[in-house]
């Protein structure tokens, strides 16, 4: 099997190329990438622990949903794609906006997505080994005092401003 082949990008996500996820990583190109914050309709976020076998971040806490775009696929397809893949929900999830993470190991543009559900959520053991709705103030307790994904908190804050606007 080929690797994934990713969108290598500029800041203002002008795609430069196509870049192995290898390749991204090792010589540190910006390249696509999302995320899906599911709420409960009572605004609670699911907070997922990432899985231990995780080449990045490891046991940190992260959205139940995170993903690069493959190459062809656009952030919407990729959205609901992984979606499915890490979460078993079939759903279009809305956008929000996107964040820069530029911060090594990650060079990423992040666009970030919320989708309202209050179903099932099957997760991916080799994705998450653990997660559930938390409350915003658990949730901002574990950004300052537990490890959390490079792009957890800049989702997070882009996620916060637009619920105020």
């Amino acid at each position: 099997m080929s690797e994934e082949q990713l969108y290598h990008v500029d800041r203002s996500d002008r795609v430069l190329g196509r870049v192995s996820r290898r390749e991204a990583h090792v010589r540190g190109l910006l390249h696509r990438a999302g995320c899906v914050v599911i709420c409960h309709h009572d605004g609670r976020p699911f907070m997922a622990r990432r899985s231990m076998d995780k080449a990045f971040f490891p046991g940190h806490w992260d959205f139940p949903c995170s993903f690069h775009v493959a190459w062809g696929e656009s952030y919407d397809e990729a959205a609901k794609r992984e979606l499915r893949e890490e979460t078993g929900i079939e759903a279009s999830p809305e956008p929000v906006g996107g964040v820069l993470v530029d911060e090594t190991p990650d060079h990423l543009l992040v666009h970030v997505y919320k989708l309202v559900h209050v179903g099932p959520i099957r997760l991916d053991p080799k994705e998450a080994a653990s997660g559930s709705f938390v409350t915003p103030a658990v949730l901002e307790d574990r950004l300052l005092h537990e490890a959390t994904t490079s792009w957890f908190a800049p989702a997070w804050r882009l996620l916060r401003r637009d619920a105020r606007q």
